[in-house]
């Protein structure tokens, strides 16, 4: 108990270093407000921007579905760039908003299906089971980038089926900073029957856009990764098996959810995000490369973790290797494909090339083999 409670501290002294304030600070360049207002009690969720709910044309097993146990590698997915337009590209006062960067900016774009694709057959190379694509869309439509993205990739994914190839199937990572930063400005409370209405919305919105042949699965249930619990109003141990209800009443199957330390209740796993700064073993494993979000602004408190020439990387990965197959984890967490912003992609990029693909291989052979 005492070294979770001391992982949890750090996790919270270094949060907002990570994620929170680069969304916040981009939110707040896009016209957001600061939040303060309650759902309404009687909020009834809008139609879902996709259309692979439950139908006898859609119902059935993911692309991926194996038993638990089965040694899979996860790795978050950051889709929210578009050169054209220069988001997540281009700062609002016109400085570079990446600290590592693409190999080239041509095609750099959530609605380019061949970008996608691109990533897709690295993340084969690299010997990766499934991307959670970083899921900002909510039920209002904040952020529309987050749905307008999603059908690119999924018709890149079955281009790649039609070749005959293996890509990593599609689950979703919650940025639940949408819970408190929203169009709407709403502070969502998650105890109540219409912020978990919104909750399960979010979630909803992002499989209606995904054909269940496309869907990552474990025991044919979608793998959805939480972020923190932080930005929910209130959340209570009632919320994931009312969520779970709603999902199996709309797409006619459970959920395979993985929570973040921080929230109540019985989930099918846990782990901690910062894997990027410090290995996590928990039920879910994290691991990552190393961390530098010097080109993030307003400028933050320098904080650099090195990544040593692969050192740092390969150092995580031996950590976890050498645990006995039959008591490591068998769900990884890569922490992050491509977050460009803070520096911890194992995309090729222009500043480590194919580096961290090869040695993502390397690691991935052994740990599927559970050498």
């Amino acid at each position: 108990m005492n070294r979770i409670l001391i992982l949890v501290s750090r996790f919270w002294k270094y949060r907002f270093v990570f994620f929170a304030a680069s969304a916040w600070l981009f939110l707040s360049a896009q016209g957001f407000t600061a939040p303060a207002a309650d759902l309404p009690g009687d909020y009834q969720l809008p139609p879902p921007p996709g259309k692979f709910l439950k139908s006898p044309a859609v119902t059935g097993k993911g692309a991926a579905d194996v038993p638990a146990g089965t040694p899979l590698l996860a790795t978050t997915y950051f889709y929210w760039y578009d050169a054209p337009s220069k988001l997540h590209v281009v700062d609002p006062d016109g400085t570079d908003a990446l600290t590592d960067h693409p190999p080239t900016l041509e095609g750099f774009s959530y609605k380019n299906a061949a970008w996608h694709e691109k990533q897709l057959r690295d993340m084969i190379a690299a010997g990766i089971d499934v991307l959670l694509p970083v899921y900002w869309g909510t039920p209002d439509g904040s952020e529309p980038w987050s749905d307008a993205g999603l059908p690119p990739l999924v018709a890149a994914r079955e281009k790649l089926l039609k070749e005959g190839l293996r890509p990593p199937a599609i689950g979703m990572f919650y940025d639940t900073s949408t819970l408190r930063h929203n169009r709407s400005g709403y502070h969502v409370d998650c105890t109540t029957p219409a912020g978990r209405r919104w909750f399960y919305g979010t979630i909803r919105n992002c499989f209606s856009a995904i054909p269940p042949r496309h869907r990552a699965t474990v025991v044919g249930k979608p793998i959805v990764f939480l972020y923190t619990r932080a930005f929910a109003k209130n959340a209570d141990d009632k919320l994931f098996p009312e969520v779970r209800k709603m999902f199996r009443r709309d797409f006619g199957s459970d959920l395979y959810l993985v929570k973040m330390l921080d929230w109540p209740g019985q989930a099918d796993s846990q782990y901690c995000w910062g894997a990027a700064l410090k290995p996590q073993f928990f039920a879910t494993a994290g691991i990552g490369p190393g961390y530098d979000h010097s080109a993030v602004v307003p400028p933050r408190r320098p904080l650099v973790r090195s990544r040593e020439n692969g050192d740092f990387y390969r150092s995580a990965w031996e950590q976890l290797l050498n645990m006995p197959p039959a008591k490591r984890p068998w769900l990884v967490h890569l922490e992050t494909w491509n977050e460009f912003h803070e520096g911890t992609e194992l995309a090729e990029s222009k500043e480590y090339g194919r580096q961290y693909i090869d040695l993502t291989r390397r690691y991935a052979d052994r740990f599927h083999a559970k050498k």
